[in-house]
């Protein structure tokens, strides 16, 4: 297959270049960095939450929201290689993979066929779903290697009053390190199993007046399963329908941070190709030219500061751009496959400005508006026979949003909010949230949330599909109500329980006439359930967690299952010092799911061993071992797919080794 081009690797290049620039300008004091890692449980609940669930900094327990913080030091523990298996890690969340793209779900809902939709990815507090798919990327195609990420703040419940669409089920913000948590040089190496190999490289640096930077770059590349065997592929032969060598992924990427006073500039930038080995969208098996690429920029640059007359503000510009390539080969009766070409391209520009101030002592207000611009927002399409798919739909989107967190008495909070959303295709969506927060001691905080939101239909979903002519969409519209209940029962202990009851109504979902796709507004979705966690920090680093969360989530009409659904899932994770280094077992638990064709697919459990070296040393090193126990399951398949289930790896290694110089 094609490998990522020299081109790319200049594109990629190149979005450094106005990143140094651009951080030459100013120059103040940058505040030193909290280092959660190294705190007590009951520290970290004083720790002060980047603007993520109220867009001001707060203390966890004081936030409207059920919130997991996932560190550095656990993410290196617990040897996670991508995004995805930070959030597979976290209570209540699931993840699947189809070969090509990893999704996550939670609380009982991710419905075949959707790119992360429903979820909003946020990197230091920037959007990061592209425009045309909508798509959170969190598994190969994420631009940030996880050895630069800080911490990943995940922010439960509906977030549309902040942050408006995809903020449905939850807001996930990716806060990277900073020059000073990532002094010198540091290079890293890793290699494994599936033909898996990488580097990563980044220094950083803090100069004089506390101004820094942070440069890290990395690639990433694995031949995968050599041979896969999908039955619906036989052909009349059993065992012929083998795919060999055709699950190859490989992806470059560049990240760039520089804070000068209060100003800062964040940069980045992933080219990732993937083959795919299922023939999604009845392309033909067993073909090598089946591939995907896709391509994400951004350039963000973030004031933090007093805006005057007691106001403190954060105003953000930013750019970003999307790109995405599609080659399937196509069987249409003639002697070689036909290639169907596939393209999108989107550039957006974006500013936001917020103000926060408080008033009479009680009152702190947070006011703010955003617009999006979508400069190019284009799919096309053709099989050699002429231009089959040719859309353009730029648009521009505004939002504006107010919320008071008023405290009432010392021990009880009141946060209430609403924005409102315009966009060019359907007009406005309000979406208000409110959320009492009662603190009767220290260690205790109980929260009674009830809020909406909305997801808008994507460029995708309205324009794509022949089958899109002469039909609308509508936004979906999610309602949730959920009671929290946080107790530090001493310094080291720590206790979560929520329970939530949610309904979303007009879901967006992909629906196929024989093999010609479409999307449609299909109706509700009821859910409901209860989560609890425990967790224990003690001396030396040994530590463990414990979570179960049990999830209904039935069809509003008919009160059946939904596909992809599986009503109980627990997490495990304990770190245990040995001699002079760690061991972390991990481990997750997966009930049953029902296929789109009713399928059921088993429960299975998937523990995983990981052994490291402290972070301190000049020389350490990593090595997991994935799936110990060889287990075999499957996820569920989409409307793409011919597979009612895709079967995923069995027993993986991975060692990576990393140098401070």
């Amino acid at each position: 297959m094609n490998m990522i081009t020299f081109t790319n690797a200049v594109h990629l290049l190149a979005l450094s270049l106005p990143v140094c620039l651009v951080a030459t300008v100013a120059a103040a004091q940058t505040p030193p960095p909290v280092d959660v890692a190294t705190m007590s449980l009951n520290e970290l609940l004083g720790v002060e939450v980047v603007s993520t669930a109220s867009k001001f900094p707060q203390e966890i327990k004081e936030a409207p929201a059920s919130i997991t913080v996932i560190t550095a030091d656990e993410i290196r523990r617990y040897g996670h290689r991508t995004l995805a298996d930070t959030l597979r890690s976290v209570r209540g969340f699931y993840t699947t993979y189809d070969r090509n793209y990893s999704y996550v779900g939670m609380r009982g809902f991710s419905r075949p066929g959707d790119y992360n939709t429903r979820v909003l990815l946020l990197i230091d507090g920037h959007r990061f779903n592209d425009p045309i798919y909508d798509m959170a990327a969190i598994g190969t195609d994420f631009p940030i290697d996880v050895s630069a990420i800080e911490r990943v703040e995940v922010i439960r419940g509906p977030g549309s009053s902040l942050y408006g669409t995809n903020a449905v089920f939850a807001v996930i913000n990716v806060v990277t390190r900073t020059g000073a948590q990532s002094k010198g040089l540091r290079a890293e190496t890793s290699g494994g199993s599936l033909g898996t190999r990488g580097a990563a490289l980044s220094f950083g640096h803090l100069f004089g007046g506390h101004r820094e930077m942070l440069l890290a770059g990395s690639v990433h590349r694995a031949n995968g399963v050599k041979n896969l065997h999908y039955p619906e592929f036989d052909e009349g032969t059993p065992g012929s329908g083998v795919a060999v060598g055709l699950d190859h992924d490989e992806a470059a990427s560049l990240f760039g941070s520089f804070a000068v006073g209060r100003f800062t500039v964040r940069g980045g930038a992933i080219s990732r190709t993937k083959q795919v080995p299922t023939a999604s969208f009845v392309s033909v098996f067993g073909d090598d030219r089946l591939r995907l690429t896709d391509d994400r920029a951004f350039l963000n640059l973030v004031y933090d500061g007093p805006a005057g007359r007691g106001w403190s503000a954060t105003g953000r510009l930013a750019y970003d751009y999307y790109g995405y390539e599609g080659f399937y080969p196509m069987d249409y009766g003639e002697p070689e496959p036909v290639m169907w070409l596939d393209h999108a391209r989107s550039h957006v520009a974006s500013g936001e400005m917020t103000l926060r101030r408080r008033f009479a002592g009680r009152h702190l207000v947070t006011v703010g508006a955003e617009v999006r611009r979508q400069l190019r927002n284009h799919m096309s399409a053709d099989d050699n026979s002429g231009s089959v798919v040719n859309v353009h739909h730029p648009g521009t989107i505004l939002g504006v949003y107010v919320q008071d967190e008023l405290r009432i008495f010392p021990w009880l909070l009141l946060n209430a909010g609403a924005r409102v959303d315009r966009y060019p295709t359907f007009g406005s969506r309000a979406t208000p949230r409110a959320g009492f927060v009662l603190l009767p001691r220290r260690q205790t905080a109980i929260k009674l949330l009830h809020g909406r939101a909305f997801r808008a239909p994507n460029a995708y979903e309205m324009y794509y599909y022949p089958q899109m002519e002469g039909r609308t969409l509508e936004p979906e519209a999610v309602q949730n109500t959920e009671v929290v209940w946080e107790e530090y029962i001493s310094t080291r202990v720590r206790s979560a329980v929520t329970a939530f009851r949610y309904r979303a109504d007009q879901i967006i979902e992909q629906a196929a006439i024989e093999t010609d796709l479409y999307f449609n507004n299909v109706g509700g979705v009821e859910g409901s359930g209860l989560e609890a966690e425990v967790e224990v920090k003690l001396a030396r680093g040994l530590s463990s967690r414990f979570s179960h969360a049990y999830a209904r989530t039935l069809n509003a009409v008919s009160h059946t299952p939904v596909s992809n659904s599986p009503r109980h899932l627990s997490k495990l994770g304990l770190q245990i010092p040995v001699a002079s280094f760690f061991v972390g077992l991990e481990g997750q638990f997966v009930g049953k799911r029902q296929t789109l064709g009713g399928e059921t697919l088993d429960a299975f459990f998937t523990p995983n061993v990981i052994l490291t070296s402290p972070a301190e040393r000049r020389i350490g090193f990593t090595f997991g071992v994935y799936n110990a126990f060889n287990h075999t399951y499957s996820d569920p398949g989409a409307e793409e797919h011919v597979q009612q289930s895709i079967r995923q790896d069995g027993r993986t290694v991975l060692a990576r080794i990393r140098v401070a110089f």
